[in-house]
């Protein structure tokens, strides 16, 4: 295998977000981050994406960091229905793009501001 091969089948994306907001339910207490992102797989070879979202926060003058974990499970089906939702891996082609949302369930101990809201 020559180096321009190994380099073609590692791992090579590129992720674009395109839109995001936070939503709260009047059903549930709970708050959820959802991003609608591409994704360009720049591979020559299939790859598995699994989208994972990494927040900082200040606790006690102590910078933390979360990690949470896409799961559509997450969507709502009444106000979901319409959208391209990803699946908890997302599977990508060679050379492939893909267009889709992920949502993320925030712990109570965040608040996020920068996020539009819809109800």
């Amino acid at each position: 295998m020559d180096k321009e091969d190994f380099i073609s089948k590692k791992p090579n994306f590129s992720v674009y977000i395109e839109n995001c907001y936070r939503i709260s339910y009047n059903s549930s207490k709970h708050t959820h981050a959802v991003f609608c992102i591409t994704i360009k797989n720049k591979s020559s070879y299939r790859n598995t994406v699994l989208p994972k979202l990494e927040i900082d926060y200040i606790e006690n003058g102590i910078i933390r960091t979360i990690k949470l974990s896409h799961d559509k499970n997450l969507f709502h089906k009444k106000y979901h229905s319409q959208i391209e939702k990803y699946d908890n891996n997302i599977r990508l082609e060679p050379k492939d793009i893909k267009y889709g949302w992920v949502i993320f369930q925030i712990p109570e101990i965040l608040k996020i501001d920068a996020l539009r809201d819809i109800e």
